[in-house]
């Protein structure tokens, strides 16, 4: 299971959210599968919930930290824009 830690970022006053300036060493540009446990015995792959990642902003260049819940893929957002422009990074084992 992933062991970062979110809570060695700053934290924005407005939000509440976590963010860092740099991108850590240990992270990597995010695909979907990197949401989801292998499991080969089931048809659709179970989310990995509480999963660490960080989302690169276009508008203040910094990167915000956040988890997965149950809503993911969070329709209604930009993630799988992010995604897609590798703006979504996890982190390494």
């Amino acid at each position: 299971m992933e062991t970062a830690t979110l809570t060695q970022y700053k934290k924005d006053q407005a939000s509440g959210k976590s963010f860092t300036a740099e991108l850590p060493e240990n992270t990597r540009v995010a695909t979907l599968d990197d949401f989801y446990k292998d499991n080969e015995t089931d048809l659709e792959p179970e989310l990995i919930i509480g999963k660490p990642f960080l989302v690169h902003s276009y508008k203040d260049g910094l990167f915000w930290a956040s988890r997965t819940t149950t809503r993911f893929p969070y329709r209604g957002t930009d993630f799988m824009r992010f995604l897609e422009a590798g703006r979504i990074y996890v982190f390494e084992l």
